[in-house]
């Protein structure tokens, strides 16, 4: 086995490629907790609702009648952007 230039780049790349396949992999295993729904309160996507993946937005409204005191939050790398649990207020008559 004598080592040539191309089978040292093989084995760097095929190395490599392995390691970027597992970083991937790890990355999104990491999930932040879920959001909990307050009564009279919408989450989309759906998946925030049971452990969004590292990457998505979760985004909060409220059904009529009632405001939102959040828009919305990220998970990254497991952690959450900002604290997602949010309220739904009900609107002052005008």
């Amino acid at each position: 086995n004598s080592l040539t230039p191309f089978s040292l780049f093989s084995d760097i790349f095929i190395y490599l490629f392995i390691n970027y396949l597992l970083m991937i992999l790890f990355r999104l295993a990491k999930k932040c907790g879920r959001v909990v729904r307050p009564s009279h309160g919408l989450v989309t996507p759906p998946s925030c609702e049971t452990g969004p993946s590292h990457g998505v937005t979760c985004y909060f409204s409220c059904m009529d009648d009632f405001e939102v005191d959040k828009n919305q939050a990220s998970c990254d790398d497991g952690v959450w952007s900002t604290s997602p649990v949010f309220s739904c207020v009900g609107k002052i008559p005008k």
